[in-house]
C-alpha cells in the first residue's frame, strides 16, 4: 500500500542523497536521523548536485536559497554545511541527473505523505469508537500499529487475560517431553501469524522508545 511505497521511496532518496553529496545527512543528528523531518537540508539536497556547488554559492547563495523557499535557519546551519562541503568527496559522473530523479522521487513522496496522512486520519476515526484507541496514550503506539492489532484481536471482551491474547497468538515458548527429557524450546508454530506480528511490531517499537 501507500506506506510500502513510501518507505521503498525514502530509500531511493536516501540512496540518490548519498551519491551526490557523500556525508551530508549525518551534519543532521545522529546518523542523519533529523535529515527527514527537516525541509532545510532536502532543499539543500535538491537544488545542488555536489557538495562543490555550495562552495561555490557559499553562505550567501544558501541564505538566499533558503529565503526563498520561505525557510528559517540559523547561520551556524550554513557554516557547518559549507564546513562538510570544502571536504566531502566528489560526485559520480551523472550527478546532475540523479539530481533531477532526486526531487522527482521527493515531490513523489511529498505525495504519498499526504496520502497517508488522510488514511491516518480515516483509520483514526474508526480506531476511537473503540477501547484500542487507549494503546495511542503510550509512547511508541501509533494509529496504524493500534489498528492493526485492533483489526486482528477483534472486539477486546473475546479475550478474558492477557494469556488469552498471546496464546491465540502463540507467543509462548513450546514445551518437548520425552521420557525423562523435559525442556521448553523456541516459540510454537501454531497461533494467529497475523496477530503475532502485529504484537511484535508494538513491542519493537516500544523497545526503541
Amino acid at each position: 500500500g501507500a506506506f510500502a511505497v513510501a518507505r521503498d521511496l525514502l530509500g531511493q532518496i536516501r540512496e540518490h542523497v548519498h551519491l551526490n553529496l557523500p556525508g551530508f545527512t549525518d551534519l543532521f543528528g545522529k546518523h542523519g536521523s533529523q535529515f527527514w523531518n527537516r525541509t532545510l537540508p532536502m532543499t539543500v539536497a535538491r537544488h545542488f548536485a555536489s557538495a562543490e556547488q555550495i562552495v561555490v554559492a557559499g553562505a550567501p547563495g544558501l541564505a538566499q536559497l533558503l529565503q526563498q523557499q520561505g525557510l528559517r535557519f540559523q547561520r551556524a546551519t550554513l557554516l557547518r554545511i559549507l564546513a562538510w562541503a570544502k571536504d566531502a568527496d566528489p560526485p559520480p559522473d551523472d550527478a546532475l541527473m540523479r539530481q533531477r530523479i532526486l526531487a522527482d522521487l521527493d515531490d513523489d513522496f511529498t505525495k504519498k505523505t499526504q496520502q497517508i496522512t488522510a488514511l491516518e486520519r480515516e483509520i483514526a476515526g474508526y480506531l476511537v469508537q473503540t477501547p484500542y484507541v487507549l494503546l495511542l496514550a503510550i509512547p511508541g503506539i501509533n494509529v496504524v500499529s493500534a489498528a492493526d492489532l485492533a483489526g486482528e484481536m477483534g472486539p477486546i471482551e473475546h479475550y478474558a487475560n492477557a494469556n488469552a491474547i498471546t496464546g491465540r497468538a502463540g507467543l509462548f515458548p513450546g514445551r518437548y517431553q520425552s521420557d525423562q527429557v523435559d525442556h521448553t524450546a523456541s516459540l510454537v508454530r501454531c497461533g494467529n501469524k497475523r496477530l503475532r506480528d502485529a504484537l511484535m511490531q508494538i513491542g519493537d517499537n516500544l523497545i526503541t522508545c
